[in-house]
């Protein structure tokens, strides 16, 4: 009977330890898929459904672009990528998922020794649970600390559009989802030999460039040629990159070391880690500063509180005074408004303005123009597209120059109907009222929240598209709190410059009256890719100008118009002035 209790004790010890093993293996097996359910329901809970938002481009001011590659399948495309990066001098991030840790580790081995970024890339299945895709993202996690000795929190759905349950997944993890602003891989693409057939179908022909911060994503192992990736990769450093720097006669990028204007390919870490250039977009609303704040300037809109207004705040150009570029008012009416387009000023300073908007290309070589001759514009931003790309505007803005508005969708107060030859609105005052109002609130999106040399980098100035004005128009944008309209004292017409020397002398022939500096002239100028000349030849105007003895009657200074129009200005003198100059004409 003994023997029989004691066969019976073992064989239920041997279950006790059979169980206990299973649940030891059952727990090892959930630790190594991550962690335990319950602490997975715990980081959900906290997280409160919050969705992480696909970061599509990184929001920064420093002349950056990243590349991101995911598909590293075949060792032969991915050897030519990493000869590529290597040629360049730089590294990019490479988002590696499970099955490629497991199937090619010498790949990812291969990327990591090159020095290259990792981060983690996941596909959720069909079905799968937030605590299944937190489970994929941690084992990624850990097999890239493990292995490789790196620790990322970056994350990136490696196809597809983000779903809900990744995004949850992501912000519960603390981490970021990392999008794309260019995805350079398409499927129609496939069989492709060059990568100059792909590129223009990717960009199209108005796209002459990448911009700072945008992410670029490239699959290395998609191409049925395994060297198009890489040449791809080259294509666009060359074609859309390098094409953003300065180069124009002994001033080189790479050849002068002063020449700070090129764009660097690099990885998504190294941009981030440039908080000093970082922001957040768009701007809080409760970090706008209160300064930007608009109050209508007109209180009863009658005739003479309308010019009384106008006399102060409108900066002329006379060109538009009869032609086909007002409506509402007389010959009479525009003699009381200022045409001189000159700020009042005893110096022999002038003032540059750029209309419009561009590219990276276009707007980076004016910037570094201006930043090399240390000078300041006064940028007025057309802005249905900027929030496309809101880093350049940003960049704009943090170096020092002067913003202000030209509407959203660059609609002209005032055409002439082709049929009747007569002068009409464009939009009505309701439309025009609203394209102003959004016009200003997309530039404080980007900008509201910044101070250049203690006053906010937005200003209250208006430009308006092709100069033109109407009664209706100019109600308008004094009801907005607009305080100054500044058109200036010439349009050199850049857009439509046929050689460089054209534009060199048309500006030499604003800057100068009777051999001396036309003191308080302001330029209309452009930033589109259009006016190809208008960097160089500015250029070429203030190196000349900086040779000049400074005892030189015809050496002028460059101002800011922030430095002149400030609440306290008035433009009405300067229509007593120019009346005073008219009526000595007509006596002569």
């Amino acid at each position: 009977m003994k023997k029989i209790l004691e066969a019976i004790a073992l064989v239920i010890f041997a279950g006790l330890l059979s169980l206990a093993t299973f649940n030891v293996v059952l727990a090892n097996q959930v630790m190594a898929d991550g962690v335990t359910d319950s602490y997975l329901a715990g980081l959900r809970s906290k997280n409160g459904g919050r969705l992480a938002e696909e970061e599509k481009m990184l929001y920064t001011t420093a002349q950056k672009v990243p590349f991101t590659f995911v598909g590293f399948t075949n060792d032969i495309s991915l050897n030519y990528v990493l000869q590529a990066l290597n040629e360049l001098g730089t590294k990019g991030t490479f988002f590696v998922n499970e099955r490629e840790l497991q199937r090619y580790p010498d790949n990812i081995a291969k990327i990591a020794a090159n020095g290259h970024e990792l981060g983690i890339a996941v596909y959720p299945k069909a079905g799968e649970n937030f605590n299944a895709v937190c489970r994929d993202i941690l084992r990624v996690r850990n097999s890239l600390r493990s292995s490789y000795g790196q620790d990322t929190t970056l994350v990136r759905q490696f196809s597809g559009p983000v779903q809900d349950v990744t995004r949850e997944a992501v912000a519960a993890l603390g981490m970021r989802l990392i999008g794309t602003t260019v995805n350079v891989v398409q499927s129609r693409h496939k069989d492709y030999q060059s990568a100059a057939q792909i590129l223009p179908e990717i960009f199209g022909k108005s796209v002459f460039s990448v911009g700072r911060g945008w992410i670029i994503n490239i699959r290395t192992d998609f191409y049925t040629n395994p060297k198009l990736a890489a040449d791809v990769l080259l294509y666009l450093k060359r074609e859309k990159i390098d094409n953003i720097a300065y180069n124009e006669f002994n001033d080189i990028s790479g050849v002068n070391p002063a020449n700070d204007s090129a764009y660097k390919v690099t990885s998504i870490s190294n941009v981030l880690a440039d908080t000093s250039r970082s922001y957040t977009f768009p701007v809080p609303k409760k970090r706008i500063l209160p300064q930007l704040k608009r109050y209508p300037l007109l209180t009863n809109n009658s005739r003479e509180e309308l010019f009384k207004e106008l006399s102060k705040r409108y900066l002329g150009q006379w060109t538009i005074n009869g032609d086909d570029r007002t409506l509402g008012f007389s010959e009479e009416d525009m003699q009381k408004l200022d045409q001189t387009g000159v700020i009042k000023t005893d110096r022999p300073v002038v003032f540059f303005t750029f209309d419009d908007w561009g590219t990276d290309v276009s707007i980076n070589h004016l910037m570094y123009v201006l930043r090399k001759h240390k000078v300041k514009g006064t940028f007025f931003i057309l802005t249905h597209n900027i929030l496309n790309n809101p880093n350049l505007l940003r960049a704009l803005a943090a170096e020092g120059h002067d913003i202000g508005s030209h509407t959203n969708l660059h609609k002209p107060m005032v055409v002439e109907d082709p049929k009747t030859k007569k002068r009409v609105p464009t939009m009505s005052y309701e439309e025009f009222y609203k394209d102003l109002n959004l016009s200003y609130t997309k530039l404080e999106d980007v900008v509201g929240d910044m101070v250049i040399n203690g006053r906010p980098a937005l200003h209250k100035y208006f430009r308006p598209p092709t100069l033109a004005i109407s009664r209706m128009g100019v109600e308008a944008v004094l009801e907005n709190g607009f305080e100054f309209i500044i058109n200036g004292f010439t349009s050199t017409e850049d857009y439509d410059a046929k050689k460089m020397q054209d534009l060199v002398e048309k500006i030499r022939d604003g800057l100068y009256y009777r051999d001396k500096v036309r003191k308080g002239a302001i330029f209309v100028m452009h930033m589109s890719d259009q006016a190809k000349y208008t960097a160089t030849a500015l250029d070429i105007v203030l190196t000349a100008n900086e040779r000049k003895a400074y005892d030189d009657p015809t050496r002028f200074e460059v101002g800011q118009l922030s430095d002149y129009l400030t609440e306290d200005y008035s433009q009405e003198s300067a229509v007593k002035e120019q009346t005073k100059r008219a009526r000595k004409i007509r006596w002569w």
